[in-house]
């Protein structure tokens, strides 16, 4: 019997936080292929019009609007939950096991939300949607006018084309094309790997180590829920927003058009806030010290996006009173629930 019981302890320590996991990242990809309803959608009345054509097998749900908006709020949140049934499943003794627990979990969400629909997402925005403009102007008709330049219209959107002979104007645009949806390919690679990691994975992982941790402290739920969003919420966001960094085209964008150096600056200043605020979670400084961190990282975040440049400052100025304030008022050596336990058993 004891080794039915230790079998059937470490099949579901094993195996648990992976179908977890799986669970968690079907959520996120179905609201993924929810967002694609419509491109779908498009796609298959287009066949329509060659009915001597067989339709590609596209997933076609035809959903309202506001069915795809829950859809994907709802994979997003239960991502960021996944982890409570992942630690409670693992019952870790340690952060070690936790860590062990929430990288299988993580790895497997990963995977699955790609599968059902979470890479077609990035692929359709990398490949696909670069290339609708070129595509749209080679089918737009020639003017039917004598004596009118057939490839004009190519050449006023891409005035290089001027000094090209006209027969090879529409084959160069081609061309181009191809090597857009090329260099689309490979962003989009280096996308799908960023999102299954550090969009779907860093979630899981942050929700696994911070629901081990508490579990095994045994705070009261209200002292539960709050340190375990505190813990999940900035570390999982920053390490999307460093993930969406380290991809070239929205390198820009996170610099607000600055360049490399702001945007080094932004991330670095978007993981120290981060750091800090799980530092004071763990380690129970006051509550309003906890709440002025957790207000750093969300100034700094969107100020670092849009690209305002007094955002270090004032970040730096912030974490300055965050820290006299824990200087003056030390925080409470509270016992865990656990502990208590044992104080009162003796």
């Amino acid at each position: 019997m004891s080794n039915t019981s230790d079998t059937a302890a470490r099949l579901r320590a094993t195996l648990g936080p992976a179908l977890v996991g799986a669970i968690g990242g079907l959520a996120v990809g179905l609201g993924g292929l929810a967002t694609l309803d419509t491109v779908c959608r498009n796609a298959l009345a287009t066949y329509t019009k060659f009915p001597s054509l067989a339709h590609p097998p596209l997933p076609f749900l035809d959903l309202p609007g506001w069915v795809v908006a829950v859809a994907a709020a709802l994979g997003y949140v239960l991502l960021f939950v996944t982890g409570i049934p992942v630690a409670r499943l693992a019952r870790g003794r340690d952060t070690v096991d936790d860590l062990a627990a929430g990288t299988t979990a993580g790895l497997t969400a990963a995977l699955a939300a790609l599968a059902i629909g979470g890479g077609a997402v990035l692929v359709v925005a990398c490949v696909i949607v670069p290339s609708i403009a070129d595509l749209t102007l080679l089918s737009r008709p020639q003017p039917a006018q004598p004596g009118a330049e057939p490839t004009q219209a190519l050449v006023d959107r891409y005035p290089d084309l001027g000094a090209v002979p006209a027969e090879e104007r529409g084959p160069l645009v081609m061309s181009k094309i191809v090597s857009d949806q090329i260099s689309g390919s490979v962003q989009a690679g280096a996308g799908v790997g960023t999102f299954a990691l550090l969009g779907v994975g860093a979630p899981v992982l942050a929700g696994t180590l911070a629901a081990g941790y508490l579990r095994r402290r045994q705070y009261r739920l209200r002292i539960a829920v709050l340190t375990y969003l505190e813990l999940t919420l900035v570390s999982a966001l920053t390490a999307e927003l460093v993930g969406m960094a380290v991809l070239n085209p929205l390198r820009a964008e996170l610099a607000g058009g600055k360049g490399t150096v702001f945007a080094v600056l932004a991330l670095v200043g978007l993981i120290a806030a981060a750091f800090l605020s799980a530092t004071a979670a763990v380690k129970r400084w006051p509550a309003l010290a906890r709440v002025g961190l957790v207000l750093v990282w969300i100034t700094v975040a969107p100020l670092a996006w849009s690209g305002t440049v007094w955002w270090p400052g004032a970040a730096v100025a912030a974490a300055a009173l965050v820290v006299s304030w824990y200087r003056t008022h030390p925080p409470r050596t509270e016992p865990s629930g656990r502990a208590e336990l044992t104080a009162g058993a003796q």
